[in-house]
């Protein structure tokens, strides 16, 4: 009977290791691709558009595919955080967001081995970025699902500043 319990736990805790490596941050043997994220602008006045660019590179030795719906869904996942690692809100809206099916067309890409893909997102239209404020932003996507349970690749974390914007010039006197 102890033989069987210590088994199990061992079972047990063998499970949750596989489990945290499958969805460590880059890339696990399993996986066929890696996220990147970056932004032309570090820097951003509040209100201004915060735009980031997501690639996906196939890193298999064969063909993946890259699914997207036509009609604004982004087949990526975005974790903001702000700078005592609350997450960032999304801005509701009336109707299905950017992530959301809305029904429609879904396109299937073949990526081939060593290419990539490259989307632009203006992540402060569909999250509350609008306070001035530091904000770490990382992208994931789903690989698929192992024995173990689904694998999520993660990209690195990239930091966004949000300043107050520039005060107006005052009006001349003349």
């Amino acid at each position: 009977m102890r033989v069987r319990l210590e088994f199990a736990l061992l079972s047990i805790v063998l499970s949750a290791l596989v489990t945290m490596a499958a969805t460590q941050t880059g890339t696990s043997p399993r996986t066929n691709f890696s996220i990147a994220i970056s932004s032309p602008q570090l820097i951003v006045n509040a209100g201004s558009d915060v735009r980031v660019e997501i690639v996906m590179t196939n890193i298999s030795d064969r063909d993946i595919f890259y699914g997207a719906g036509l009609g604004g869904e982004y087949p990526f996942m975005l974790d903001i955080r702000d700078s005592n690692g609350r997450v960032v809100p999304r801005i509701q809206k009336k109707g299905p967001g950017p992530s959301e099916p809305k029904g429609g067309t879904f396109i299937l890409t073949p990526i081939k081995p060593g290419k990539s893909i490259q989307r632009e997102w203006v992540v402060n239209r569909d999250f509350d970025m609008a306070s001035p404020g530091r904000y770490t932003l990382q992208a994931m996507r789903e690989a698929g699902t192992t024995e173990v349970g689904l694998s999520i690749v993660k990209s690195n974390k990239l930091t966004i500043i949000v300043v107050p914007p520039a005060p107006a010039p005052a009006p001349s006197k003349r």
